[in-house]
Formats: structure tokens, sequence, C-alpha cells
């Protein structure tokens, strides 16, 4: 779908993607796309064939520059995960850059002090849990919480998992890193009805909200990504029910975290569902 270049090699190539002239046998337009105009070179066919509505907004609905279509709306990235689907019918994500004990990570708030015993008490809350399936599994097991409730909650997690995760051949990263990234694609997938890419950003974030290592750096991205999304999709939208069904099964865990909480106080519909959900109200009752 793309060439990924920033020139024109040729004049010929030059009245190709100029958007303003007629369509030739191969018609390609050059898209300036992200805050910083990263240039893809693409095809008209190939946008059709990844979405009629999504090639109408980017021919039509989009304004020019020069000889050039402007994208601001997208990220570069975002982008890019749309040209490689329609190229191999899946996309590639790579790990950002690795954190020296992440859960010890301190805070960079210039020595606050509240920041730094929030700090604490979430790293002492997850220390013997290393993912949200590890939290999962402890949950469902009858021999650690004997509430059928929080067990049955957590099997019920467990079950999609297995039934839709577990077996994923797609490759992701499976860190903090890519969280948004996956977001991202699945919301504006969603808005253009690019149907197979939306089914494939779901299950790639959700399985990396439920097997990443849990560190203070991923609970703040999973509450930005949940945050995000809760925005940009309406109601009835199946991702925003699995994102809250994390929220009220790590609700009592993530509390210490000031973006999670930023998350419990902006979004009535999450609050609800973690302050009334079954594990933060049998935890919050234990340590009382």
């Amino acid at each position: 779908m793309s060439d990924h270049e920033d020139h024109f090699d040729s004049e010929d190539e030059a009245e190709i993607v100029n958007p303003s002239r007629g369509i030739k046998a191969n018609p390609k337009i050059k898209i300036l796309v992200g805050n910083f105009e990263r240039a893809f070179i693409v095809s008209i066919k190939s946008l059709f064939v990844l979405s009629p509505i999504f090639a109408k907004h980017v021919l039509l609905g989009l304004p020019k520059r020069d000889r050039a279509i402007l994208c601001p709306e997208m990220h570069d990235e975002v982008f890019e995960c749309f040209c490689e689907f329609e190229r191999l019918g899946y996309y590639i994500t790579f790990p950002g850059p690795l954190v020296k004990n992440p859960k010890d990570r301190p805070f960079d708030a210039k020595g606050d002090a509240i920041a730094a015993v929030k700090q604490r008490i979430f790293a002492k809350r997850v220390q013997h849990v290393y993912s949200i399936k590890g939290w999962t599994l402890l949950v469902a097991r009858p021999e650690v919480f004997r509430d059928e409730t929080l067990q049955k909650f957590a099997k019920g997690i467990l079950d999609r998992y297995h039934n839709e995760l577990s077996q994923s051949p797609y490759p992701t990263a499976l860190d903090e890193h890519v969280l948004f990234l996956h977001g991202d694609v699945y919301a504006i997938a969603a808005k253009y009805k690019i149907e197979k890419l939306r089914v494939l950003a779901r299950k790639m974030l959700l399985r990396v909200i439920y097997e990443a290592h849990l560190t203070y750096d991923f609970v703040g991205s999973f509450s930005q990504t949940v945050e995000y999304l809760l925005w940009a999709t309406p109601v009835g939208d199946e991702i925003r029910g699995e994102l809250i069904r994390f929220c009220m099964l790590t609700g009592f865990i993530f509390s210490p975290h000031p973006q999670f909480l930023h998350l419990l106080d902006n979004n009535e519909e999450v609050r609800k569902a973690v302050l009334g959900g079954p594990l933060y109200y049998h935890f919050s009752a234990s340590c009382s």
C-alpha cells in the first residue's frame, strides 16, 4: 500500500500522485501523515480495498497542499499499521525501550511525598502479581479466595481469554508501549468500518492487557488507553465492556496509581463499575 518515500523520483511520479490531476492506469497519491508530516505514497486502489469509507474521507475530506494530501488526524505509526494490514492481513508491533525494575521506578514528581507513597502502595499490592493474567488466576483459586462471586467473575474472564486470545497467531509486543497504538488502530478501524482490522486490533489490544508485565508504567498506559477508547467509541461497542471488566478486576490493586484515579474521577461508567464491583468491595472491606 505504501512505499514510505519522502520525495518524488521523477516528474512522471509527481504527476501520478498529484490529487488534482486526472486518474492514470495505476494512480497513486502522496499523503503527509501526523504532526511531522511523514510521507506515504499510496495507491488509490489500495485505499478502496481497505475501506471505501476511509478512501473517500482521504480523497475528498482532507485538506491538500501542493501535490500532497494532509492527514494530521492520524499518527504515522497508526497509518503504517493500516498499510501493513492492507498488504499482509495483519500488522506488526515491536517492544519499546526496556525499563530496569519498573515496579520500583522512582517518580518524576520532583520529591512529591504523596506520589512516592502511592508508588510504594502500588508496588506492595502487585509484588506477587506479574500480569493481569496472573492476578486473574490467583483470584479464581478457591483455596486463595473463598468468595464464589470473585471466583465466578475471574473464571469468566479466563474463559474468554482461552477461547479467543491464548492461541492468537498475531505478532505483537507484550508491553505498555503498544497499548495506545492498538487502541488507536481499533478506534479508527471501527470509525471507518474496517471490520477485519477492528477485530484484529481488539484481539491484540486485549492480549497485551492480559499478558503484559504488570508495571507502574503499564498501569499508566492502560488507564490512558481505556480513557481514550471510552471517549472514541460509541456506547454499546464491545471493547468498552471488555475494558470495564478489566478495570473491575484490577480496581483494587490499580487504585494507588494517579492515572487510574484520574480515570475513575473522569469517567462515571468506570467509577460505578469499579467501586461497586465485587473485587473492590471485597478487598476494601478486608483492609478496613
